[in-house]
């Protein structure tokens, strides 16, 4: 498919690409969907595979141009749209616009697991404005660095731009990279559509009840006794984290939801998204990306990912920082350990613009990528005494944000696109991801007001 033409038969639709549903070779296609309520939502691979006949493939084959789902009830539509591996993406294009949301979402979410990205996107820049050229915007894309409860710095930057734009931050981007706490955040207001002030108080809420109490001691609070002290300690030599893995689990699936990542754009609104892990079973470790869509098989990622994963397990993984959870397994993914994405791309920015092109293609133009990041403290002299400095330097050196930073603004400039990278400097944010203390917390959101003050003007420009 290609974004100046639609296909007009099931042949030219890109489909083969569904038959692998992922990227990752290894994993088994599509496990069996924990939601059978209706017909619709017991989709499988098998029940989609272009090689099974279909009993509604002669309707879908037999369509002319016009809208026919007029004469259809929703259900018949759901039912045809669930069991037919022949419907062109002509028809699925047209089901965009029905009237029921429902009827729209399945046909969106099946554009987006068949690989159909530059045919939805033709779709999607109907609505997009048009610049002082007369031509239509191109692409905006948004990450979201990690950084534990310094996830709230985001928050404010995003408020800022809310408050100059007067919308919505889940209208601003089209496609989202996220790692770790940021992947917390992004799952709240691009797939729970929370604001952002309720965003604020869940993610304050979410943070003391998974790390306040830790392993060995389910009431414990940090430093509360010896013998907490010590089960935390004996929990994170035998185990691996200090906390405990199966609350915190808990805590992800109640505060943003378990629905499967591939079944999120049943929702209009939600844009392309990712969230980044960082895989330890290679060597030398490599990235691995849990997506909500699935690429064109003409177009492959250098990155393994999947999409079938449930999205309280794919954060799971993306915020597994080594030390304070265990190490992310699942069955699903066999031979597969995997440990928090900041270890290797704690910036996702350079990652979003390789999936950009691979959703999209070369030809499709990268208006801006705004990176917005957790705040940081400034250079300072720190002396090597050992091996555990240097140590700390080199996973220092490996998870900087600001080198990816630094190429992008380079790379983006060539391609006559714009980068943007965000990111309070102050000696207060030299904290620990889980600080948690009020006082630390109000002198961060002091210091970030500074930072939106000074750059006023930056800010009204992006």
């Amino acid at each position: 498919a290609s974004s100046s033409s639609l296909p007009s038969s099931p042949s030219s639709s890109g489909y083969s690409s569904f038959s692998s549903y992922s990227s990752f070779s290894s994993v088994s296609p599509l496990p069996p969907s924990s939601s059978s309520s209706s017909l619709h939502h017991s989709f499988s691979v098998a029940s989609l595979s272009p090689s099974s006949p279909s009993p509604s493939s002669f309707f879908f084959s037999s369509l002319s141009p016009s809208p026919a789902w007029k004469s259809l009830t929703k259900n018949e539509i759901l039912e045809l749209i669930s069991l037919s591996s022949a419907i062109p993406s002509q028809t699925l294009y047209e089901y965009l616009t029905h009237p029921n949301k429902e009827i729209a979402g399945e046909a969106k979410r099946l554009m987006v697991l068949r690989g159909e990205h530059k045919n939805l996107l033709k779709f999607q820049r109907q609505n997009f404005p048009v610049n002082e050229n007369g031509q239509k915007r191109g692409l905006r894309i948004l990450s979201l660095d990690g950084g534990g409860i310094r996830a709230l710095i985001t928050l404010r930057l995003m408020g800022a731009f809310e408050k100059i734009t007067g919308k919505n931050t889940r209208d601003l981007f089209d496609l989202v990279a996220c790692t770790s706490t940021g992947a917390v955040l992004a799952s709240l207001i691009f797939i729970n559509g929370f604001d952002l002030e309720t965003v604020k108080q869940k993610y304050k809420k979410f943070g003391r009840r998974c790390f306040s109490a830790q392993a060995g001691d389910k009431d414990a609070t940090r430093g509360d006794s010896n013998w907490s002290k010590f089960m935390n300690f004996s929990h994170w030599m035998f185990q691996g984290g200090i906390y405990k893995t199966e609350d915190f689990m808990g805590a992800l699936a109640g505060v943003c939801g378990t629905e499967r990542m591939a079944d999120l754009h049943r929702d209009l609104n939600i844009p392309w998204m990712f969230f980044t892990a960082t895989s330890i079973n290679l060597n030398p470790p490599r990235p691995f990306i849990y997506r909500n869509y699935n690429l064109p098989a003409s177009s492959p990622s250098r990155y393994n990912g999947v999409s079938f994963m449930n999205l309280h397990q794919a954060l799971r993984s993306t915020t597994s920082a080594p030390g304070y959870f265990e190490e992310f397994t699942s069955p699903l993914l066999p031979d597969q350990r995997q440990v928090d994405g900041g270890m290797l791309h704690n910036n996702p920015s350079g990652l979003a613009v390789h999936e950009c092109l691979r959703l999209f293609g070369a030809d499709q133009q990268i208006d801006i990528v705004v990176n917005l990041g957790t705040g940081r403290f400034p250079v300072r002299p720190e002396p090597a005494t050992g091996i555990k400095s240097i140590m700390n330097a080199l996973v220092k050196s490996a998870a900087s944000s600001e080198k990816t930073s630094e190429v992008l603004d380079d790379l983006m400039e060539l391609c006559g696109a714009k980068h943007y990278r965000l990111n309070p400097t102050n000696q207060v944010f030299d904290c620990g991801l889980l600080e948690l203390r009020e006082e630390i917390l109000q002198a961060m959101d002091e210091q970030v007001t500074i930072y939106l003050k000074e750059n006023h003007e930056l800010m009204e420009e992006i």
